[in-house]
């Protein structure tokens, strides 16, 4: 079996049971006239990919020989935006996005920090969550969003790989290192022979706010390999949650901005990810972003 092969077949035991098309492309119908045709067909596409097994992961090797070009831009914080509606999550809100205190990962000195598109991206989302808001049942002006983590540092990266991996051989002690190494690689980028792509300042961790309700916008567990993680999955979601997680991709790639699908609340500019979803010819695909 080929290296590619198998890293898919491996990452198939965790969540071949959650691709089986639902009600997805139902709703992907009923609220297409929110966005524009261009958002909706990549949407559209990364759904029917996902669907049919053939979603690359973030390290795989068709992602990571995407070329960077760095462009030099600079990082910004979320704090130093001063945007009434976008705000770092800090505190008891951070705890109040997740379902548990063991859902939350450690986070690096700058998670707030970002590239500067990546900035003006979250400001385009929250006049594309305005404008779709009414057909999913919001006010104008009701939703924010919270980041949980943008920068991420080596380190810190490191840390959150080597946990899992050793979580995932304590699981199953038959598994050899290169199996469990390719199955954690399902959850969290890989910091060997790999660029992580919140090394960068490309990629955003987010969710919702509604400040009419004073709560969080449901949208299923907020944590890296629970079976909720997959953006198209249906399992353990409710219809609101379904409902919720379209609104959350419309508005997100109406500004620009690419979700990965193997994980609902994460979204990238930039990154060679996003070059591989927006640019359907390989030739054509380069990433602005290098190691920070």
């Amino acid at each position: 079996m080929e290296p590619a092969m198998r890293y898919f077949y491996l990452c198939a035991i965790f969540y071949a049971p959650f691709t089986a098309a639902h009600s997805w492309r139902d709703q992907f119908e009923i609220y297409k006239h929110t966005i524009d045709e261009a958002p909706y067909q990549l949407l559209l596409r990364q759904y029917t990919c996902f669907s049919e097994s053939a979603a690359p992961f973030i390290a795989d090797d068709v992602i990571k020989s995407i070329p960077i070009i760095e462009s030099g831009e600079p990082l910004i914080s979320i704090d130093e935006l001063a945007h009434p509606r976008i705000w770092a999550l800090e505190g008891e809100r951070l705890y109040l996005a997740h379902d548990a205190p063991e859902d939350i990962d450690p986070r690096g000195q700058l998670h707030g920090h970002v590239r500067a598109s990546v900035a003006d991206a979250l400001v385009r989302m929250i006049a594309a969550l305005d404008r779709c808001a009414p057909a999913f049942g919001y006010d104008p002006g009701e939703l924010e969003i919270a980041l949980f983590e943008g920068l991420r540092d080596l380190g810190t990266q490191k840390e959150l790989f080597d946990t899992k991996m050793a979580a995932i051989m304590a699981a199953d002690p038959t598994l050899s290192y290169e199996e469990a190494y390719r199955k954690t690689s399902c959850f969290v980028s890989p910091y060997i022979d790999n660029l992580p792509t919140h090394s960068t300042g490309a990629a955003i961790d987010i969710c919702l706010w509604s400040n009419k309700k004073q709560a969080f916008c449901r949208m299923g567990r907020f944590n890296v390999g629970s079976p909720a993680a997959p953006t198209f999955t249906h399992e353990h979601l409710s219809d609101d949650a379904i409902r919720n997680r379209l609104l959350f991709v419309f508005a997100a790639a109406a500004a620009g901005l690419t979700n990965y699908l193997y994980e609902f609340w994460h979204f990238s500019y930039g990154d060679r990810y996003a070059a591989y979803w927006r640019s359907v010819d390989p030739a054509l695909r380069s990433a602005l972003y290098g190691a920070l």
